[in-house]
């Protein structure tokens, strides 16, 4: 038996709109017939290596320790779909733009909402499963129907969950949501007092205990909509403040600050999230490796789910394949803090940008590269088994068959999917 230890777990706005919208030209006929899907790798028998997190003192958590790769994508043909799946990939980040898709009465749905069901349906269609964004687009983020006022947050709060609650019932298919983008970070944070102009309203650690709130607000309402779901938050930057940059805007500081998280989980966020996300277009290694120590210490134990839900790099062929190469490494290494790893993105429309395909659809280099690689091969193999998990319980037992073994309890016949994880439920003993 294998001993396995507790582990540890602009442009980009053009094209979103692209995304949720593309349905307007490209509608698929009801009658059509699906696109063949690539069959499902079958589970092996043998359950490959794991990671354990305690959700709660009577849920743990079972999930494969070997990581993933996914991709970002702004569009949803099918075509774009199958290029990721020819690299191997099998998790897409999709952005739903709440402004886009509702008009200011509740659940009046434009056009582009429906343009994003084509999106969802072309991805399932080719054996993809979606991780989806729900965020605001336009400059100065307000909720539909809201103004300014001495409960907006908590009116925003309450408007947004009834979004994220009938777009998880509208797409019962999609089961990642990820509540908003870089909330510590420039644009994005404005709704919790970030950035606006470059000037902070609020210090980053009352931020992080206003996006708690939206958090405690969103999570129950996913949850309700879709037993199945996982809530990812928002992935963070840990950045520190703002500097100015070449083309007018502003980008983030070197130095790191978890700040924000801290005031995260002092508002008590800990219970109304899944999985952690973060971002990271430099040192993803070392971002991976310092935000997973903070989420250990506040949460007294090892072992949640870490996703990075962003990275990559810009530049020529050549000098975006090595910077691939090298984050995939790290990614790769033993111990890695990371579960899932979203690249940035797959098209961007513009030359020597993020994009891992040319403005004309030509393959770049790093795209080449993560075919010969295939990254996802082992977890392909080994990511989803069955066999017996071992974890350290001395004071409570599963609900199901287990051995013991002093402080510890082996369970026998635990089946995973390497994409999500596993709980079992445990019970005081005596």
């Amino acid at each position: 038996m294998r001993w396995m230890l507790m582990g540890t777990a602009g442009v980009a706005l053009a094209a979103s709109a692209a995304l949720a919208g593309s349905a307007a030209t490209r509608r698929e006929p009801e009658a059509a017939p699906a696109p063949a899907v690539r069959p499902a790798e079958p589970p092996v028998q043998q359950l490959g290596p794991y990671h354990t997190y305690w959700r709660d003192d009577r849920t743990l958590w079972v999930y494969s320790a070997l990581p993933e790769l996914g991709m970002n994508t702004f569009l949803g043909d099918a075509d774009k779909f199958q290029k990721m799946r020819a690299a191997g990939v099998r998790i897409a980040r999709m952005d739903l733009p709440w402004d886009a898709t509702m008009e200011d009465r509740p659940f009046h749905y434009t056009e582009k909402f429906y343009g994003f069901r084509w999106a969802v349906q072309n991805a399932v269609r080719q054996g993809v499963t979606p991780l989806v964004l729900v965020h605001w687009n336009h400059g100065s983020p307000r909720a539909p129907g809201l103004q300014e006022g001495t409960d907006f947050h908590a009116r925003f709060n309450r408007r947004l969950a009834a979004y994220m609650a009938e777009a998880a019932r509208a797409f019962p298919e999609v089961l990642f949501w990820q509540v908003w983008n870089e909330p510590d970070g420039g644009y994005w944070g404005q709704m919790w007092g970030g950035w606006d102009n470059s000037v902070q309203q609020f210090p980053r650690r009352e931020q992080g205990r206003r996006y708690a709130a939206t958090l405690r607000a969103v999570y129950p309402a996913i949850k309700e909509a879709n037993p199945r779901a996982w809530v990812l938050t928002a992935g963070l930057t840990g950045t520190e403040r703002m500097v100015p940059n070449r083309r007018g805007g502003h980008d983030v500081a070197p130095a790191v600050s978890w700040e924000f998280l801290r005031g995260m989980y002092e508002a008590g966020a800990a219970p109304y999230f899944d999985f952690m996300a973060v971002h990271s277009y430099r040192d993803v290694a070392a971002i991976g490796t310092s935000i997973r120590r903070q989420v250990e210490a506040h949460e007294g134990r090892p072992g949640r789910p870490l996703w990075l839900t962003e990275f990559g790099a810009e530049g020529s062929d050549a000098a975006q394949q090595a910077w691939w190469r090298d984050a995939l490494d790290d990614i790769e290494a033993p111990g890695t803090p990371f579960t899932k790893a979203m690249g940035f993105t797959l098209w961007l429309g513009e030359r020597n940008s993020l994009g891992i395909f040319n403005p004309d659809w030509t393959p770049r280099s790093t795209y080449t590269h993560l075919q010969r690689r295939d990254f996802n091969q082992r977890i392909r193999t080994q990511g989803s088994g069955r066999g017996t998990v071992r974890v350290r319980a001395p004071d409570r037992d599963p609900v199901v068959a287990f051995r013991r073994d002093g402080e510890w309890v082996e369970i026998p016949n635990v089946q995973i999917d390497g994409r999500f994880p596993t709980a079992i439920r445990f019970r005081p003993r005596g």
